[in-house]
């Protein structure tokens, strides 16, 4: 708990860290997020809508809509909170869906349902190994952590969309130690987003 504790610390403290290919952290670390650790209390990995249930809570400021990272990759998204405890929408829940790019050339595709990669464009080959990463649009998760990585890809006969499968990075069944990632601007860019639509 204390090594947990401690590196979240460093990480709010530290505004850029050096690439960490088997890691869930970016090079380039964003300081507009705030890592709180937590303790996994429970977690299903055998259901069509799996959750992950943390030991933190609204006392320690957790939000619906953070996400939650493990020491490899992204895990969840925070749905619901009482005054201790959180529970997350695991990646391994047919309801998730990510917005994600390519790390070889940065290109917008969509993880969805328990490790399926879609909405591909035609063009872009995809091959085993390939890493999928956040794209940082959707100001739960910044940009480049890790989601997973490539193990086989679809070819569209139509040439539409092409769809692959993916190895999430984070081991599902021995996960225990994670961090509630909490976007400190979060609200002004909502904000500003709303401005725009109600012109």
């Amino acid at each position: 708990q204390q090594l947990l504790a401690e590196n979240a610390r460093l990480h709010n403290l530290l505004h850029t860290n050096p690439p960490l290919a088997d890691t869930g952290y970016p090079g380039e670390k964003d300081s507009s997020y705030r890592y709180i650790p937590a303790t996994v209390i429970r977690n299903t990995v055998n259901h069509f809508n799996n959750f992950i249930v943390l030991n933190k809570g609204k006392k320690q400021g957790i939000q619906k809509e953070m996400g939650v990272l493990s020491d490899k990759g992204i895990a969840g998204i925070i749905i619901g909170v009482s005054q201790n405890y959180s529970l997350a929408m695991s990646l391994l829940n047919t309801h998730s869906h990510i917005s994600a790019r390519i790390k070889k050339d940065n290109q917008l595709v969509k993880q969805k349902m328990r490790g399926e990669v879609v909405d591909i464009p035609a063009h872009i080959q995809l091959n085993p190994g390939d890493t999928i990463i956040t794209s940082g649009n959707s100001f739960i998760f910044p940009a480049g952590l890790n989601i997973g990585v490539i193990h086989d890809f679809e070819k569209s006969k139509n040439h539409n969309l092409n769809k692959a499968g993916l190895q999430f990075c984070t081991d599902f069944n021995s996960l225990h130690y994670v961090y509630i990632i909490k976007s400190l601007e979060k609200k002004e860019k909502m904000k500003l987003l709303e401005e725009v639509e109600d012109d």
